[in-house]
């Protein structure tokens, strides 16, 4: 089992507030106080991943396939809105 110790850049609010953005998209509130118990979990895995996604899907239980489709489907609406608005 891994036993890795987190870098100060993974804990810098503006990293967290990304990573909670994140899984706003995906249409979770998630909180710091759950990042940063993932983070310590993290971690801990030999298959260590920072990536925004496995965050949300670790910490609700979705696939990264289903999280993904969420955020690819937030990210078409909003291009949606903004092509409406400039046109």
């Amino acid at each position: 089992m891994a036993t890795n110790t987190a870098k100060k850049w993974m804990t810098e609010p503006v990293l967290i507030e990304k990573y909670l953005f994140w899984a706003l998209k995906a249409n979770f509130k998630l909180t710091e106080s759950q990042f940063r118990k993932w983070l310590k979990w993290n971690l801990q895995q030999d298959d260590f991943n920072m990536h925004p996604t496995k965050f949300v899907s670790d910490v609700t239980g979705l696939s990264y396939v289903d999280i993904s489709k969420r955020i690819h489907e937030y990210d078409d609406l909003h291009r949606e809105k903004l092509t409406e608005t400039n046109q």
